[in-house]
């Protein structure tokens, strides 16, 4: 019992003395490191930078990321090509901030992340995996 009593107090206290307003328990819990680029608005540049907590903040893993998206050269879709056979590639970024992509597959013949496994003759509405597969 003295140990939750005093972790509640332990956590308030760090929560009070940092602001309390965005932070969670999980940033006082996690300690991983990470070292990543952000766009700076204000003074216009990407800045290397390094963090403390449980998920990465930062949406560049380098510098050239960051300036290549800055300078509007940094589509990922453009860049790297990824969906094969005529998949459809949107760039998205990920609830951790990360740069990734979709490919979308319909009507191509091919399913798959990269749209890189040829549909089956036989199709079972069982398997989502081949949804793409299905054309109305």
């Amino acid at each position: 019992m003295r140990f939750s009593l005093f972790a509640c107090v332990l956590i308030f206290v760090l929560v009070s003395i940092k602001g309390g307003v965005s932070e969670t328990i999980e940033d006082y819990i996690c300690s991983h490191k990470f070292k990543g680029c952000r766009i700076d608005y204000k003074t216009r540049s990407c800045n290397l930078e390094e963090a403390s907590g449980c998920t990465n903040p930062f949406p560049y893993e380098s510098m050239y990321e960051c300036l290549q998206d800055f300078h509007g050269k940094g589509n990922i879709c453009e860049l790297y090509k990824p969906c094969k056979n005529k998949g459809i590639c949107s760039p998205i970024i990920t609830d951790k901030h990360r740069r990734t992509y979709k490919c979308e597959c319909s009507s191509t013949g091919f399913y798959g992340d990269r749209c890189e496994i040829k549909c089956p003759e036989s199709l079972s509405a069982r398997d989502p995996r081949t949804f793409p597969c299905i054309t109305i």
